[in-house]
Formats: structure tokens, C-alpha cells, sequence
């Protein structure tokens, strides 16, 4: 059963979406993003075109020159009476997101894995049952694992102590503290572009 997105929850998503012209064209890159970064799953049903011109405050006739060229890109399909919906993303697409080149792909916010994670995974579920009986949480992050940071900045000549680093559950959830803490309502923040697209988020969210 496919789910639906509501007009609202699309709009937010989106952000600021109209940066290039024609506007039809930035909107369906707009949601191309949002699929490619599975932001908006398969198989999910779009708002109807008036309903998200007017949640966006654009024409109805720019929604559906944006949505034709999502059909046209094979991002969605629309049958008459049920809407338009996501579609897989084919493996041309695929091959084509992640690249064969060594480029680095900016369209999606999910890389794949550092190579040597694996085998840091098997070390650690070595000792899983040793971790397992500690609590898990500190709020700082492990004392041991913000020693080493600590070293590494300190080993490239930036004098560094431990109780000075604070271990995050990710870049996300840095960039948010970050801009919380140092960004009001109005403030103007410049970031570099292309961008992660969660960072302009969250400096969005805090006012910037």
C-alpha cells in the first residue's frame, strides 16, 4: 500500500527550492533530490497540483509542467483519477547517482560506507558482550574516543584537551547544535554551493 505526502509535509521538505529559473524546472529538481536522498520513498503519492500550488503559493500550471517533467525523467507516474506517484529508482539511475568516475556525488546524503568500516564493526561485536554491560551513553561521548580526537587534532599542531571535544550521534546532529547555540531568527548565514542539503536545513530551523 503506497503512502501519501501531503501538500504541507512536501512544502517543508522542499525548503527553498526555487533557486534557478524556469520555476517548473527547480521545483522538479527540487523533489528529484528528495527522491534520490529517499527523503520521499517509492511508491509514495504526491499532493495534487493545485493543492501544493497552493501550499506553495505558485500556479497550478507550474506544478504540472514540474510534474510532467518528472514523468519525462521517470521519477513519477500519474494516472488520471489516482495522482502521481514515485517510482523505484531504475539502475540506470543508480549507476549513474553513484558514479564510476571517483567524483563525489552531492545529490544524495547517504554515501556509501567508509571501506574499512567493516572490519571495525567485527571488532567491536567481538566485544559486544563487555560494551553491552555498560550504559552507552555519555553525553560528552567516550572519554577514550575523545582522547584520541583530542591526539589528532593535537598531532596536527592544533593544542587540543579531551574536555574540550563533544561526540555527536552524527554530522546532522552537529550542524544543528551548532546552529542552535550561535544562530537567531534573522540572522543571514552564508554556506558554500553545492551543500549538504541537511546543514541548510537546520541553519533554516534556527532562524538563519
Amino acid at each position: 500500500m503506497e503512502s501519501r505526502m501531503s501538500a504541507r509535509s512536501l512544502t517543508l521538505a522542499l525548503g527553498g527550492w526555487r533557486t534557478r529559473e524556469p520555476a517548473y524546472e527547480a521545483l522538479a529538481d527540487g523533489i528529484r533530490l528528495l527522491c534520490l536522498d529517499n527523503r520521499i520513498a517509492p511508491r509514495t503519492a504526491l499532493p495534487a497540483e493545485r493543492e501544493l500550488a497552493t501550499a506553495l503559493r505558485i500556479s497550478r500550471s507550474t506544478v504540472s509542467m514540474a510534474y510532467q517533467s518528472l514523468r519525462d525523467s521517470g521519477h513519477i507516474s500519474s494516472l488520471r483519477g489516482s495522482g502521481s506517484v514515485t517510482l523505484p529508482l531504475g539502475r540506470r539511475e543508480v549507476a549513474r547517482v553513484l558514479g564510476t568516475d571517483g567524483t563525489i556525488d552531492l545529490q544524495q546524503a547517504s554515501p556509501p560506507a567508509w571501506p574499512g568500516l567493516a572490519g571495525h564493526m567485527a571488532e567491536v561485536a567481538a566485544d559486544a558482550a563487555t560494551l553491552a554491560s555498560r550504559s552507552g551513553y555519555d553525553v560528552l561521548g567516550r572519554a577514550e574516543l575523545r582522547e584520541a580526537i583530542a591526539e589528532l587534532f593535537r598531532a596536527r599542531g592544533l593544542p587540543t584537551e579531551s574536555r574540550q571535544i563533544m561526540i555527536t550521534a552524527g554530522a546532522q546532529s552537529a550542524i544543528h547544535l551548532l546552529a542552535s547555540v550561535l544562530i537567531g531568527r534573522g540572522d543571514r548565514v552564508a554556506i558554500e554551493t553545492p551543500t549538504y542539503p541537511h546543514a541548510a536545513d537546520a541553519l533554516r530551523r534556527a532562524g538563519g
